[in-house]
């Protein structure tokens, strides 16, 4: 009886410690799995300078031998004076119709020695110099000229090397996504998904407005003509103008007038009261 007892005895320690092992090994390969997601999470962002400026080196080695030609933004300034306002203008929107552009901003207005416009043109960077050429020739003066090319070619290319890094980390992230378990790692890591994102999109939108800038060329032209007998004023009409300057100013005086008539009334009531003053003064002596 007493071994039998021994034995029941061994047989439950056996089965406890066995039972606390499993626990603590199912316990341990998740502890490791989410410090493997940890240590992959620090890793997609904190890596070191180095390791970062060598991708981003890496990669920009590789844009480079796919970008051929360097990246010009064409911008230009001009001022031309014509013989024919109505005329040149539409001669003017034929050239930019045929150079495949438009005109992105109009201003036109004109005062009683000129007629004058001001437009923003945008054209395909091949057609610049044709588009400026032809303009010139239908001016009776060019007053001012002037063109600036600005080379981009570095920050486009550092832009699309940095967005080429950032959407490989992306992937990472995105991979790290499946492995999460927890609740916790998965608001983590799309926290930090959303923050790449952001960054994705502002660099990809600088990325289309160089592409813009680059691809089409701006001019702003301003183009007058220039009245050779000014309007001026006949005598009749200044006469006529005098009139009724003179008519609204008589209008405004009464009006004014009757804005103030407190003020008449607090005077004719002093009038009257001098009047009996000086009346019951003068009967007083008598």
């Amino acid at each position: 009886m007493q071994s039998i007892k021994l034995v029941l005895l061994s047989v439950i320690i056996l089965a406890s410690i066995s039972c606390s092992s499993t626990s603590f090994k199912q316990s341990d390969e998740a502890e490791a799995k989410s410090n493997a997601i940890s240590e992959y999470a620090e890793q997609a962002t904190d890596a070191s300078p180095s390791e970062e400026a060598g991708a981003v080196e890496k990669n920009k080695s590789d844009i480079l031998n796919v970008v051929e030609t360097t990246k010009i933004i064409k911008t230009g300034n001009l001022n031309i004076e014509v013989e024919n306002y109505q005329t040149s203008i539409v001669t003017i929107r034929d050239i930019i119709k045929q150079s495949q552009g438009y005109i992105s901003n109009e201003e036109e207005s004109h005062s009683s020695y000129q007629m004058y416009n001001t437009l923003t043109i945008r054209v395909p960077k091949e057609k610049f110099d044709d588009l400026l050429s032809k303009i010139e020739k239908n001016a009776l003066s060019v007053n001012s000229k002037n063109v600036n090319m600005q080379d981009v070619s570095e920050e486009y290319v550092d832009l699309t090397t940095r967005l080429k890094t950032k959407k490989e980390v992306e992937l990472r992230y995105l991979d790290l996504l499946k492995q999460a378990r927890s609740i916790n790692e998965i608001l983590s890591v799309e926290n930090e998904l959303r923050v790449i994102r952001e960054e994705i999109e502002a660099k990809e939108g600088r990325v289309k407005f160089l592409d813009s800038q680059v691809g089409y060329s701006t001019l702003t032209l301003y183009v007058y003509q220039q009245y050779d007998n000014p309007y001026e004023p006949g005598f009749f009409h200044k006469i006529s103008k005098a009139l009724g300057t003179g008519w609204e100013g008589i209008k405004m005086f009464v009006i004014g007038i009757f804005y103030i008539w407190p003020f008449w009334v607090i005077l004719g009531a002093f009038f009257i009261w001098l009047r009996w003053f000086l009346k019951k003064k003068k009967n007083n002596k008598k």
